[in-house]
């Protein structure tokens, strides 16, 4: 092997070491993942109308948000994507604001949600007139051996089980 192969595979090494280092979850990482089971109230059907998943992610100040739409089948419908920041370290209750909002359709023949069209435009209208849209959940109820809270989103009072991660 020569000196310039070891060089390089020297390098490679170091280089993967670091980037495990700097990439690994730490102290300043949560991911929360919610669901919940969408009924239209003012239909007659008594079954779901779909499915959502929100995915919240946290890495230091910064965060995503992620409600991913399904159809009582599971396929994919669309997803309101967001991004912003962490305002606090309360791991009881958090609150993010989110200043950049992307909606992103996975069907485009697909109906829709209630849920999804009330979010997109409290989203859209917040975003327009105030520079962020606010996120805040106040954990209610904690079980660690399980990963597991459930959250109050406020102001909606809306309440999720989620699993968390960090």
């Amino acid at each position: 092997m020569t000196d310039r192969l070891k060089l390089a595979l020297l390098v490679l090494v170091v280089l993967l070491i670091a980037a495990a280092h700097w990439l690994r979850p730490g102290p300043g990482y949560l991911r929360l993942n919610c669901h919940n089971t969408l009924y239209d109230a003012s239909s007659e059907a008594s079954g779901p109308e779909g499915f959502y998943l929100a995915d919240y992610v946290f890495f230091g100040k910064s965060g995503r948000i992620y409600y991913r739409y399904f159809s009582v089948e599971g396929e994919p419908i669309a997803t309101l994507m967001l991004s912003g920041k962490r305002v606090n370290r309360d791991p009881d209750n958090l609150v993010m604001d989110m200043d950049q909002f992307e909606p992103v359709m996975h069907q485009q023949d697909a109906q829709l949600p209630a849920h999804y069209h009330q979010l997109a435009n409290a989203i859209a209208s917040n975003v327009d007139r105030d520079g962020i849209h606010r996120v805040q959940m106040q954990v209610i109820e904690r079980h660690d051996d399980d990963n597991a809270i459930v959250v109050r989103f406020e102001p909606s009072q809306m309440v999720c089980s989620c699993v968390y991660a960090g």
